[in-house]
């Protein structure tokens, strides 16, 4: 499998930091807009329904670390996955665009069971 690489998915905001003891660390992109930066200081990840892809992982290092990870709720529910074609990330992106993280912005047209739109 040496040489091979997947697209990782992932809808958590800021991404993650994946690191394996003796194999270094690999930076995932999170699906959050920045807000105030200066122009042309950041580059936006690819956002494909909800999940930001990051595409070129090692796919030993990621089937180590989602080994070591698997019973993490995110990785459970479906919120960080690779595959080895771009395509098949989208396409699981798009089947999973609906799930919640709890991680998302707060909408007031739509306030949380239990809150109410605030009007003045």
């Amino acid at each position: 499998m040496s040489g091979e690489t997947v697209t990782v998915a992932c809808k958590l905001p800021n991404g993650l930091h994946l690191e394996l003891q003796g194999r270094g660390r690999v930076t995932v992109r999170g699906n959050a807009y920045p807000v105030a930066v200066v122009p042309g200081s950041f580059k936006m990840p690819q956002i494909e329904a909800t999940y930001a892809l990051t595409p070129g992982v090692d796919a030993e290092f990621w089937e180590a670390w989602l080994e070591q990870n698997r019973e993490m709720e995110f990785v459970k529910k479906g919120f960080i996955f690779a595959h080895d074609k771009q395509v098949n990330s989208i396409a699981h992106a798009r089947e999973m665009e609906k799930e919640k993280t709890g991680l998302e912005p707060l909408d007031p047209d739509a306030p949380s069971p239990g809150l109410e739109k605030f009007s003045a």
